[in-house]
């Protein structure tokens, strides 16, 4: 039987993580989590954010029964990927920026980390650059106005490469920031404006993101998971959801054609 796989996300940014994952194991089922109700989670408080979790997955594991569930937004692993871990007897794989891999090919030594306010804020981020990239410098680049304008691309297939520039520019205004080679994509959402971002900046960059790494752990903890029997490929929203039907397009590929809303507040 087919092993059922749970992405999670606030938005859609966990479809670049599905899309690795599908790439790599295609003979998986798949469902899809968005947190509609709480997006975007980069400017929410933490107590908030880890309360709501627990609410939903409690809601959520049974109805949508995973054998595994990857936490495929960078705030939400920060947070509570070890809560969950505690609370649920499923493996939950959650995303880590990719600092390790940046500071390895990195020319000038200096690292920037594109990501949104809560994630950069966060003292795991020190330690993963402490571990691993101790030698680099590592520069926190507050991306949170990008979210809502990948989430947009991601909806309505509109590049809005205007907006992006005007929000790169605020982004890059610092002469330091100049000496950056290397840019890790800290968010999921942000590989959907990969080449929005690569025209907008000011100097050529090597442009980072987890979602390879992330299906390769995927591969790795999927043949010891407990198999479920019941599998139903659907997308779970927290709020109503309009613009549903000009989702299937980039859902379908992934065989989710279902929609249910799980009511959690």
């Amino acid at each position: 039987m087919k092993k059922h796989i749970l992405i999670f996300d606030s938005g859609l940014g966990g479809t670049t993580v599905l899309e690795e994952i599908a790439r790599r194991i295609p003979s998986s089922t798949y469902s899809y989590v968005m947190d509609n109700g709480a997006f975007p989670y980069g400017d929410k408080p933490n107590t908030y954010l880890e309360s709501r979790a627990i609410r939903l997955f409690s809601r959520l594991i049974p109805i949508s029964q995973p054998d595994l569930v990857v936490i495929a937004c960078n705030t939400a692993s920060t947070l509570f990927l070890d809560t969950l871990r505690q609370q649920f007897d499923i493996p939950f794989v959650g995303v880590v920026p990719a600092i390790k891999p940046a500071a390895q090919i990195s020319q000038s030594g200096v690292v920037g980390l594109l990501a949104t306010k809560a994630t950069i804020s966060r003292t795991y981020i020190e330690n993963l650059h402490r571990q691993h990239a101790p030698d680099c410098t590592l520069v926190k680049l507050d991306g949170q106005a990008l979210v809502t304008l990948a989430e947009q691309k991601m909806i309505y297939g509109e590049s809005l490469q205007s907006s992006i520039d005007d929000v790169v520019k605020k982004i890059t205004s610092k002469d330091s920031l100049l000496s950056i080679d290397t840019i890790v994509l800290g968010c999921t959402h942000f590989p959907a404006i990969r080449e929005e971002l690569i025209n907008s900046w000011p100097r050529t960059c090597q442009w980072l993101d987890s979602g390879a790494a992330i299906a390769r752990r995927v591969e790795t903890l999927l043949p010891q998971c407990r198999e479920t029997t019941h599998h139903s490929e659907t997308l779970f929203t927290t709020a109503p959801l309009i613009e549903w039907h000009q989702l299937l397009p980039l859902l379908n590929r992934y065989g989710i054609s279902h929609h249910q809303t799980i009511a959690i507040d």
